[in-house]
């Protein structure tokens, strides 16, 4: 991962296309209509001294709207290439980049988070291309899912108790997933590792849990956002296989999903005073769980192993005081 940061003295070379297409805003057609706008495409290069090494970097990119709990500061985000010559630890290849309040960020790391690298314009042009890079849910799931087809969700894409952040995996049928497609009732999302045994331990237990919400009469869908290794949570993505191996083990009903980043950054973020969530980050210890109440607020957030009893008096205090 580069660690090293950017001086802010910038001088943009070679800038490829105009930034006339670039505004995020929705275009409003001539009946009065707001459609999304165009995907951009990304491409230039600038000069920046890296800590006293000097570069040309250069950047060449399609926009991607499908993870952007990666920079919740980014305008737009773009995945393509980066290559910033000698100056960092991996100098090129595949990379994400954006842009926000007037920085530039990037990352190597797939489903790392971005960082601030420096104060740079990206050149931007309109472009013919698929903006979530296949993310996007069919019309109904391969695999039986349920399909509440929510509202968009715009954001914000940093935790909060007051909305679960929405978000795209894919699940054993090899389909991309929508997280608020299964907010209907309460949603419980379990964040594990395939080799964790309290992780193990915890989806072995979900299926009792399911059976005895279903005698109380209360609606509970479990998702499980799946990693490989609790070593490298941002590596190495469950494959469709696995993801069906481990349900297949657990006995489990509910979606199982190769994670994305989601669960380490958005489950694993806040630490607990109390039950107040704080916005700084402890750590993550897997399983991770999170109970939403149907109207997507956070309930509780709870790193570690933890007996389904716990989650099911959140529930039951929350549908009692709904009451």
């Amino acid at each position: 991962m580069v660690t090293r940061t950017l001086l802010l003295s910038l001088v943009l070379v070679g800038c490829a296309a105009s930034t006339a297409d670039s505004d995020a805003g929705d275009v409003t057609t001539d009946n009065g209509a707001s459609e999304e706008p165009a995907p951009l495409a990304a491409a230039g290069s600038f000069t920046a001294d890296f800590d006293g090494c000097v570069a040309t970097v250069s950047y060449d990119g399609l926009e991607d709207r499908s993870q952007p709990w990666l920079c919740p500061e980014c305008d737009t985000m773009y995945r393509g290439t980066w290559d910033s010559g000698d100056c960092f630890e991996e100098p090129s290849g595949e990379a994400w980049f954006g842009e926000g309040n007037g920085f530039f960020y990037a990352t190597h790391d797939a489903h790392d988070r971005l960082t601030e690298k420096a104060t740079a314009g990206l050149e931007t042009s309109a472009s013919d291309h698929d903006p979530m890079h296949g993310m996007t849910p069919p019309d109904s799931y391969d695999c039986g899912w349920r399909k509440v087809d929510p509202e968009p969700y715009a954001g914000p894409w940093t935790f909060s108790e007051d909305s679960v952040l929405d978000g795209w995996f894919t699940d054993e049928c090899d389909e991309p997933v929508r997280l608020r497609d299964q907010l209907e009732g309460y949603m419980v999302i379990d964040y594990s590792a395939i080799f964790c045994e309290p992780c193990q331990r915890m989806a072995g237990d979900e299926p009792a849990f399911h059976d005895e919400m279903e005698v109380l009469g209360v609606d509970v869908e479990v998702v499980t956002l799946l990693v490989t290794n609790v070593s490298k949570v941002l590596e190495n993505a469950p494959t469709a296989q696995d993801l069906a191996d481990w349900s297949d083990a657990a006995g489990l009903s509910g979606p199982v999903l190769s994670d994305r980043g989601w669960g380490h950054w958005v489950a694993g973020w806040p630490t607990k005073e109390g039950d107040v969530a704080m916005d700084e980050y402890a750590g993550v210890g897997l399983p991770t769980w999170m109970v939403v109440a149907p109207d997507g607020r956070v309930l509780k957030v709870n790193s570690g192993y933890s007996s389904w009893a716990t989650i099911q008096s959140t529930i039951l205090d929350d549908a009692d005081a709904q009451r």
